[in-house]
């Protein structure tokens, strides 16, 4: 069974406001997403994670949407890992494939997930993620300090996939050594575990700024003009 996380409880800063609900072509940017995942048929079961204040709401529009998968809509936690690790104690036993996603994204697509969960195989995890395409600087006080080599670059994207059994120590890890990580690959790879890439979509980013906003509107409206 194939469960997936949806963490959605950030707190927008880069956005200047919580994000989750802005409108995107109507809908709230969390619509998207939650959709992707329904109408993927690889994906049994979705687990929700948002902020305390805003479960009310994600709760009304599961229901005004008809959304069949969601089975538990939970409370996150101060951190993005601490969301996750919430979201994961809350799928249903028999999950054996997590996968995660950040709830703002919604412009992935639901062959993505699922070219994701099947890539997955003998691998401990799995990242979704596209080559750079802009030239890497490290820099340290404001110079300098190396050009990173493009071609041995990616941009880590989700969905990220694990097998429940890998992600489930990780946790117990973290949560005994008190790490903390950006997203759950890096811990995965943190402890020496194998962790494989998949080819994303260049569409498939996050809504950060007022700007990535007006840029999906214009890429949704495409998509749905051409359905």
């Amino acid at each position: 069974m194939v469960g997936a996380i949806i963490p959605a409880a950030g707190q927008g800063q880069r956005m200047g406001r919580k994000k989750q609900f802005l409108s995107l072509m109507g809908k709230p940017i969390l619509f998207w997403t939650l959709k992707a995942f329904e109408e993927c048929s690889v994906v049994d079961c979705l687990v929700l994670v948002v902020n305390a204040e805003e479960m009310n709401r994600a709760v009304e529009m599961i229901q005004e949407e008809n959304f069949k998968k969601i089975v538990a809509v939970v409370e996150g936690g101060r951190r993005r890992q601490d969301s996750v690790a919430k979201g994961f104690e809350a799928l249903p036993e028999g999950v054996e494939i997590v996968v995660v996603h950040d709830g703002a994204r919604p412009l992935v697509k639901p062959d993505i997930i699922a070219r994701a969960v099947e890539d997955l195989g003998v691998y401990d995890g799995l990242v979704v993620a596209v080559p750079a395409v802009d030239t890497l600087k490290e820099v340290s006080d404001g110079l300098i300090v190396r050009t990173l080599d493009r071609r041995f670059i990616w941009q880590a994207q989700t969905p990220q996939v694990f097998k429940k059994k890998v992600l489930n120590g990780v946790f117990q890890v973290m949560k005994k050594e008190r790490i903390e990580f950006t997203d759950e690959a890096a811990a995965v790879e943190a402890l020496g575990y194998r962790v494989a890439v998949t080819l994303g979509d260049y569409a498939n980013f996050k809504i950060t700024t007022p700007f990535d906003l007006v840029l999906a509107e214009a890429i949704l409206k495409e998509r749905c003009e051409l359905e």
